[in-house]
This record gives C-alpha cells, structure tokens and sequence, in this order.
C-alpha cells in the first residue's frame, strides 16, 4: 500500500518550474518562413511515405 506524504512525494517526482524567458510586453519570436516551408515539405513528403508504405502493405496480403 503507498502513502504519499506532502514532502515524500516531492522527493519521488519533483517538479520543475519553466522560468519565463520573454517579458509580457514582447512578441515571441517567430521562426522565418524558410524553415516553415521546410517543415510543411517534411510533413508531406511523410504523409506520401506512409499512404505509400500502407498501400503497398494492403497489396501484399490481398493478394
């Protein structure tokens, strides 16, 4: 049977506070639109990948 006690508990999964590393009146910073288009292309390319392997995968074991 566990007993979870206040600072024991603590101990056993301790939690760790983010500080806040922008102040309240700056905008974050964004990530230029290059590496955006990179991410959309990775995610497509990924997408074809994977229809691409399940097809193939439906094909073997229909057949």
């Amino acid at each position: 049977m566990l007993h979870s006690h206040g600072a024991s508990a603590n101990r056993i999964f301790p939690v760790a506070m983010k500080e806040q590393t922008t102040k309240l009146d700056e905008p974050p910073v964004e990530k230029p639109d290059e590496w955006w288009y990179r991410i959309y292309f990775a995610v497509i390319v990924t997408t074809v990948v994977v229809i691409a392997l399940l097809e193939a995968f439906s094909y073997y074991f229909s057949h």
